[in-house]
C-alpha cells in the first residue's frame, strides 16, 4: 500500500476531519508502528494507522493500555481469550504501560471503565502541562438573580490542533473539536465564559446549576491547578 494511499485511508477514518497534510506528516511519523502493529495482531493496516493515529493525537483511544507516544517499537501480547493486544516500548525496551509489563488482558477481558479512564487521563494532562496552555468554554444558566448566573456545563482542551474538548456536566466525555463553538454566536457570546482556563478562578462549586457532581469535580481539579 503506498503511502499516498495509507494517509488518504486515515483521512477519510478519522472523525475530526483531520487535513491531507496532519495525516501525511502523521503517517510519516509512527507509520512504522502501525506497520509493526499489523505484523503482530494480524490486523489490517488501513486499522492499525487508525489506532496508531488516535493513541498519538490523543483521540479516543481504542484501549487506554495503548500508549504510543515516545514509543520506538511496539510489542504484541496475547490474551487468554485469544486477542492480540498490541503496547508501545521505549528505547531501552521496557513496555510505556501503567505497571511497565506486557499487558495480559484485552479491554473486554480486563472490564476496561471507560468513566475511570477518563478521569485518569484528564489529571495527568492537567498535572502534566502549564495552565496557561489550557481554554474553556462554559455555558451560564441566563438566570440574572442566580448568582450571577450559573455555569451548568464546562469544555476544556489543551490550545493544541486537534485535541478534542473535555466535556463535564452530570457526566465526564469528550466531544468533537468544534462543537462547542457552534451554540456560541454575536447573540448569546455574553452568556459564555470563553478563554483562558484562569476564567475559571471564581467559579466555585456553589456557582454550578444543578449540583452536578462531574462538573464539580472538574472545578476542584482545576482549582488546584490554577
Amino acid at each position: 500500500m503506498s503511502h499516498r494511499t495509507r494517509v488518504r485511508n486515515l483521512q477519510s477514518r478519522m472523525d475530526l476531519n483531520f487535513p491531507y497534510q496532519k495525516c501525511f506528516d502523521g503517517i510519516s511519523a509512527w507509520g512504522h508502528l502501525a506497520v509493526e502493529m499489523q505484523r503482530g495482531t494480524g490486523w489490517d493496516l488501513v486499522f492499525c494507522d487508525e489506532v496508531a493515529a488516535r493513541t498519538w493525537f490523543d483521540i479516543d483511544p481504542l484501549d487506554p493500555e495503548l500508549v504510543l507516544r515516545g514509543a520506538n517499537s511496539v510489542g504484541v501480547s496475547s490474551c487468554d481469550c485469544g486477542s492480540a493486544i498490541p503496547y508501545g516500548l521505549d528505547a531501552g525496551g521496557v513496555p510505556l504501560t501503567r505497571d511497565r509489563q506486557p499487558p495480559q488482558f484485552c479491554p473486554p477481558c480486563r472490564g476496561f471503565n471507560e468513566k475511570a479512564y477518563h478521569w485518569a487521563t484528564f489529571e495527568e494532562q492537567l498535572r502534566n502541562s502549564s495552565p496557561q496552555k489550557w481554554e474553556c468554554l462554559a455555558p451560564r444558566s441566563g438566570f440574572a438573580s442566580k448568582r450571577d448566573r450559573m455555569i451548568y456545563k464546562l469544555f476544556v482542551r489543551q490550545r493544541q490542533a486537534g485535541r478534542r474538548w473535555w466535556y463535564f456536566e452530570d457526566m465526564i466525555g469528550r466531544v468533537d473539536p468544534n462543537y462547542p463553538r457552534l451554540s456560541i454566536n454575536t447573540k448569546n457570546a455574553d452568556n459564555w465564559i470563553q478563554g483562558p482556563l484562569e476564567l475559571l478562578r471564581d467559579i466555585q462549586a456553589e456557582d454550578t446549576w444543578g449540583n452536578k457532581h462531574e462538573l464539580i469535580r472538574a472545578l476542584k481539579l482545576i482549582h488546584a491547578c490554577i
